[in-house]
């Protein structure tokens, strides 16, 4: 366990390498690193006070992160400096560039994991693409104007492939646009739907399964099934996408049609708490973080949980899970970091 600072970990994220977790606080504005060979924080950490941090991503060099900021800073800003992506150094904790454009809170960062080029999506109703190597947006997607100021954006494992989701302005459903990364230009080359009435009937099927028979009744159902989605992953192969909702519930749908494979509906989804999951390394399983501070492992084929892990550690709410992507290894966050050692579903 890597003790925390004043507030929980509100974003992890490994470096590709394996060796180092970046740690976001969104509550104190600070950045941990930490050394996942020795499980030890790697610095001090980072104070940023002026951009604050909520989201932090690493990108293909170990010294450099990809970081947001929640737009609360007490420093006076201008809203392109506010709500910009910054490039920093951890070497020497120096900004390298700055990404503006959104003029409102960004809700998630993907690193291509194949070139320099990252999205951003942004509560001003945007998608954009970006490279690190010059300050300019590459590109700019616009939500469907029927949809809410909530989108995400994840490029798939091969980085040929991103998809972009945002919910319906009349909470009716949840739009996903999937597009050709070399021939974003064109637009998207599929546009999916997830309706509520169909995530609400996979809701109360998968509350009857873990109940023994007894079933959620339909309007709670519906509840959860009109928040937004908090989260996005593909797995490795690129035909399921793990989304987390900020009801407390994680999806595994088709990559290729967008349909409902299973629900992941913990003991502690009820609304109170966003998702906090992640695929394992083989794709097997799905790791979510729950209210009371436990860790359940789902095994993907059945939808079925396989163990319930202690993963707070005394610390509170899971607030977010990641997976090492070079090591069997995978890491909790709450007050304090959890670093644990993957042995399939006897983790």
């Amino acid at each position: 366990v890597v003790p925390g600072r004043h507030s929980p970990a509100s974003c992890l994220s490994f470096h590709s390498s394996g060796k180092r977790l970046f740690v976001a606080h969104e509550g104190d504005h600070r950045l941990q690193i930490v050394d996942c060979l020795t499980g030890k924080a790697d610095q001090a950490p980072s104070k940023i006070e002026r951009e604050t941090i909520q989201l932090v991503h690493a990108t293909h060099h170990e010294d450099c992160i990809l970081f947001t900021g929640s737009g609360k800073s007490h420093i006076q800003q201008p809203v392109g400096q506010k709500f910009a992506v910054n490039y920093m150094s951890v070497y020497d904790n120096k900004t390298l560039r700055k990404f503006r454009g959104h003029s409102d809170r960004v809700n998630s960062l993907s690193q291509c994991p194949e070139n320099d080029t990252f999205l951003s999506a942004s509560n001003d109703r945007t998608v954009r693409l970006w490279t690190l190597q010059s300050a300019g947006c590459l590109a700019e997607c616009r939500l469907p104007s029927d949809s809410t100021n909530s989108p995400l954006a994840v490029f798939d494992s091969t980085g040929m492939i991103f998809c972009m989701t945002a919910q319906m302005s009349n909470l009716q459903g949840h739009h996903l646009h999937m597009y050709d990364a070399r021939n974003h230009a064109a637009g998207a080359f599929a546009e999916l739907q997830l309706s509520v009435q169909d995530l609400s009937k996979a809701i109360v099927d998968a509350s009857a399964v873990i109940g023994g028979g007894q079933a959620m009744p339909v309007d709670q159902a519906t509840t959860l099934a009109q928040y937004p989605f908090c989260s996005m992953q593909f797995n490795a192969s690129g035909n399921q996408i793990l989304v987390g909702s900020s009801c407390g519930i994680s999806l595994l749908l088709d990559g290729f049609e967008g349909t409902i494979q299973k629900v992941l509906l913990g003991h502690t989804a009820n609304g109170t708490s966003k998702a906090a999951c992640c695929y394992s390394g083989d794709d097997k399983h799905v790791l979510t973080g729950n209210a009371d501070g436990t860790v359940d492992v789902w095994q993907v084929d059945t939808g079925s949980i396989k163990q319930r892990l202690d993963g707070a550690m005394g610390g509170g709410p899971i607030q977010s899970v990641a997976f090492n992507p070079a090591f069997q290894q995978f890491a909790t966050g709450s007050k304090d970091v959890a670093m644990w050692i993957w042995g399939g579903a006897q983790a």
